[in-house]
């Protein structure tokens, strides 16, 4: 599911930004941010819609069908887990947008909180179009820090029981820290110290990974 819009007057160059938005129904429409390229990419399977009571509902209605958290379905298979095809398709939308001729050709910078953390940390980790990354209480990192007594990110897949081992062949790929280390940009992230559903151990298993200019902000009350 896809949202564009160019927040532009002119024929640029202008800079670009890519957004994805934290866990549940999503956004239903793109954020703007003057005269910049502006695209906020959904992670459903559904069409999605411009408001947001009905994104809402159509969200409700697709997690009744699927049964299951999207953010766990079919998380025991590497090649049909839910966040495959979105980090290809973000990754498809990312390499669109630094074709069109608007884009400045120097300044992209992907965001997001939580599940768009996680997002932004592994886009940049391998899309060399990113110049530069912020990602706030990154979700989908250390998978498998609970076997060394550490909190894993959201959605803590290796934690769901019905997986059984085969989980553990499959987290490593969608692991946000095994991205980390190939990120050549700048980085800014944060980390709330009473955080449950993406715990600071685990946003730092992902940080400690990073071998390029790097910032983390931490919120001792969140």
């Amino acid at each position: 599911e896809l949202y564009v819009m160019r927040s532009i007057n002119g024929k640029g160059p202008f800079p670009a930004i890519i957004t994805v938005p934290g866990a549940h129904a999503g956004s239903p429409g793109p954020y703007l941010r003057g005269n910049t390229i502006c695209l906020t990419m959904n992670v459903h399977k559904f069409d999605g819609a411009q408001n947001s009571e009905e994104l809402k509902k159509q969200y409700a209605d697709y997690q009744t069908k699927l049964g299951c958290s999207y953010s766990v379905d079919q998380a025991d298979n590497r090649d049909k887990y839910h966040f495959r095809n979105v980090i290809l398709g973000v990754d498809r939308a990312i390499t669109e947008v630094a074709q069109m001729p608007q884009w400045d050709k120097k300044h992209f910078v992907i965001d997001g909180s939580s599940q768009g953390g996680a997002m932004a940390l592994i886009l940049t980790g391998f899309n060399k179009n990113i110049t530069a990354c912020a990602a706030n209480v990154p979700a989908m990192c250390d998978h498998g820090g609970y076997k060394l007594g550490r909190q894993s990110g959201w959605p803590q897949i290796n934690r769901n029981s019905k997986f059984g081992k085969a989980i553990d062949q499959v987290a490593p790929y969608y692991d946000a820290a095994n991205f980390a280390k190939f990120i050549t940009v700048p980085v800014l992230t944060s980390a709330g110290f009473i955080d449950t559903i993406c715990p600071p151990s685990s946003i730092y298993a992902a940080y400690n990974e990073i071998n390029a200019p790097k910032q983390i902000v931490h919120v001792p009350l969140e």
